[in-house]
């Protein structure tokens, strides 16, 4: 049984779309790939800057913490010094 011509284009173009619509999904995977594997680094970034950022807080609080011993020290010391007495 033949087919009638425009049926024949019909199904030609069809076909057309169909390899169209395929190497257009295609590519789009690759592009959501690309994006998926960049969204990956750019969290992983994050999670390093924030393991940095608690490093450093916690860094900033113990120089404070010994900063603060230290004066604490220093203001100690004329009363510690107040029972010696120098001989010149």
């Amino acid at each position: 049984m033949k087919l009638p011509v425009q049926l024949r284009e019909s199904i030609a173009q069809d076909q057309e779309r169909t390899e169209s619509s395929k190497a257009q999904m295609s590519e789009l995977e690759s592009s959501i790939q690309k994006v998926d594997a960049e969204v990956h680094n750019k969290e992983m970034m994050l999670k390093d800057l924030r393991k940095l950022q608690d490093q450093v807080s916690r860094k900033t609080a113990e120089r404070s913490t010994l900063f603060k011993e230290q004066q604490r020290q220093y203001a100690a010391l004329p009363e510690e010094n107040e029972g010696f007495s120098f001989a010149i």
